[in-house]
């Protein structure tokens, strides 16, 4: 998918500048077996000049929610670091702001038959 243009996106009380330069399917294999979903990475910062955060999302096939997988503050330093679809340890979910934010990109991608969040992820 291409970057996607930095827009206002209002999350709880604060209003977030976000960007999209990643947003692609995946498929990896571990000792968990097959990996299959989107995985996503996000740029935001509070205003439009200031070092973007970096997070990385990901929905996995079967799943009705985006989770975050790395999480970077804007000075570089890993704040939370899982991996790829790693459920394993603890998980986070994204608020629901920036899961419909991504579920909108994610509908318009040909491969992915559902992304909204009343159905799990499924591909064509």
């Amino acid at each position: 998918m291409p970057k996607t243009k930095p827009h206002a996106l209002r999350v709880g009380t604060v209003t977030l500048h976000v960007s999209l330069p990643t947003l692609a399917r995946r498929r990896t294999t571990s000792e968990f077996g097959t990996i299959d979903g989107l995985h996503a990475v996000l740029h935001m910062r509070r205003s439009r000049r200031a070092k973007p955060a970096v997070i990385e999302l990901s929905r996995l096939v079967g799943e009705h929610a985006w989770t975050v997988d790395a999480a970077t503050f804007r000075n570089g330093v890993p704040h939370h670091v899982n991996g790829y679809g790693n459920r394993a340890p603890i998980t986070h979910q994204a608020p629901a702001e920036i899961s419909s934010f991504l579920n909108e990109h994610a509908a318009a991608m040909p491969e992915v038959a559902d992304a909204g969040t009343q159905a799990p992820l499924s591909f064509n």
